[in-house]
C-alpha cells in the first residue's frame, strides 16, 4: 500500500548487458508502484549557451530495485526518462525501525 494520496508508477530502465559476442541486449524495464515525484528546475550557464537542466527527486516504496545505473521513466506531466544521480537513499526510522520508503535523485538534460 503506498503512502501518498495520489500515487504514480514510473519504470525501471536497466541496461540488458551485451552477450557472449558482444552484442547488445535489449533494455530490461520494469514497474515500480506507489510512487511519489517531486520535480526541479534550473538554468545554468555553460559554454556560452543556456542549458536546461530537470530532474526530480523520486520517492519509491521501500525495497524497489533500483540500481545507480538505472534510467527511470516518469509519466506525464513530468514525462521524461532520467538518470539516477548519486547513491538511493534508504529511509529507516531509528526509533521504530519503520522503513518507509526510498529517495531517489533523478537528473535530466536538455540544451
Amino acid at each position: 500500500m503506498s503512502r501518498f494520496r495520489h500515487p504514480i508508477t514510473v519504470t525501471r530502465i536497466r541496461s540488458g548487458g551485451t552477450d557472449n559476442k558482444g552484442n547488445p541486449r535489449p533494455d530490461v524495464e520494469a514497474p515500480i508502484k506507489g510512487c511519489a515525484f517531486a520535480p526541479r528546475a534550473s538554468s545554468e550557464l555553460n559554454d556560452y549557451r543556456q542549458a536546461t537542466i530537470s530532474g526530480g527527486t523520486l520517492y519509491a516504496p521501500y525495497g524497489s530495485d533500483v540500481q545507480p545505473t538505472d534510467r527511470i521513466r516518469v509519466p506525464a506531466p513530468w514525462a521524461g526518462v532520467y538518470g539516477v544521480e548519486g547513491d538511493i537513499g534508504v529511509w529507516v526510522n531509528p526509533h521504530t525501525g519503520d522503513t518507509p520508503g526510498v529517495e531517489i535523485n533523478l537528473e535530466k538534460r536538455a540544451g
